[in-house]
């Protein structure tokens, strides 16, 4: 389960909470409005559990990316989820 990313809009770091059921190979993945990928960030298996605090939520640097939205997938074994993030500098 995906829980809302926040914050959002982003400025320097967006943190990517979530809970899964069991075992998971994890991967979170930034496009832009083009669809162009900008940032992956291959978390690798995580273990059953809730993973919601910034220590262990999914994280993706935003620093250097334009304002904009975007669009946040997020994938853990054959589940997928998208979210619209805004970025704003």
């Amino acid at each position: 389960m995906l829980y809302t990313p926040y914050p959002n809009p982003a400025k320097d770091k967006l943190y990517i909470p979530y809970t899964l059921s069991d075992d998971r190979e994890v991967t979170i993945e930034l496009y832009n409005i083009l669809g162009q990928k900008v940032r992956e960030a291959n978390l690798g298996l995580k273990k059953k559990g809730s993973y919601t605090k910034q220590g262990s939520a999914g994280t993706i640097e935003t620093s250097d990316i334009a304002t904009g939205i975007y669009f946040l997938q997020f994938k853990a074994g054959k589940y997928k989820e998208i979210k619209r993030i805004a970025v704003m500098k």
